[in-house]
């Protein structure tokens, strides 16, 4: 007896809720996205069963279309919900992981534009402020918090706290779960983060 059929069916709906719920909130759409394109191609192909073979030959033909970044990326979400809804660990498939490893073999990924540190002191100095006002301020906050962009605009008015020499801001939602507190010193940018909330309606 299979153990679908010996669990009852409003066991199998909570075990069902459990193993989405596995998913990352904030990517749950992007995997089940990989994971439906997957699924078509088997079901266009006649495939029943997901072996080694049939992920060489799907991983073949998306190394024509994306960068070595995007098919680990493309690995890394089926690997996660074909072990969740088809209990199959493409982990174990090391011809795949060859397969992916020769593709990335030279390739250099772009690297991110970073502002330096002069950058933004200059545009923090010669940017209108009528125009840029808000820019800044959001690049004051993003620069000493280290912010991420969900964090910037999770940022609420009762998240900052204004102190005769700086001004606090606490994070309540980060990507870790773990809230975090900085501080602004520097003078000339809490009277811009003044100036911007003092501005606000």
């Amino acid at each position: 007896m299979s153990d679908f059929s010996c669990t009852p069916p409003e066991i199998r709906e909570i075990a069902e809720n459990a193993v989405s719920s596995l998913l990352p909130n904030k990517s749950r759409a992007q995997y089940e996205k990989e994971f439906n394109k997957f699924q078509e191609w088997c079901n266009g192909n006649k495939i029943k069963v997901v072996s080694e073979n049939v992920m060489l030959s799907y991983f073949d033909i998306q190394q024509k279309k994306y960068k070595p970044s995007t098919l680990w990326s493309i690995y890394s979400m089926l690997k996660c919900c074909l072990n969740m809804y088809k209990d199959v660990d493409i982990s174990k498939y090391n011809k795949l992981q060859a397969l992916l490893k020769r593709t990335s073999a030279g390739y250099a990924p772009k690297k991110s534009k970073i502002l330096e540190e002069e950058e933004i002191n200059k545009f923090i100095q010669e940017a209108d402020d009528r125009t840029y006002l808000a820019m800044k301020v959001i690049l004051i906050i993003g620069y000493n918090g280290a912010c991420r962009r969900e964090e910037l605009t999770n940022i609420l008015v009762q998240d900052i706290e204004y102190k005769s020499d700086a001004i606090v801001i606490h994070i309540p939602k980060t990507k870790n779960n773990i809230p975090r507190t900085f501080a602004i010193t520097n003078t000339q940018w809490i009277d811009l983060i003044k100036s911007y909330f003092n501005l606000r309606p």
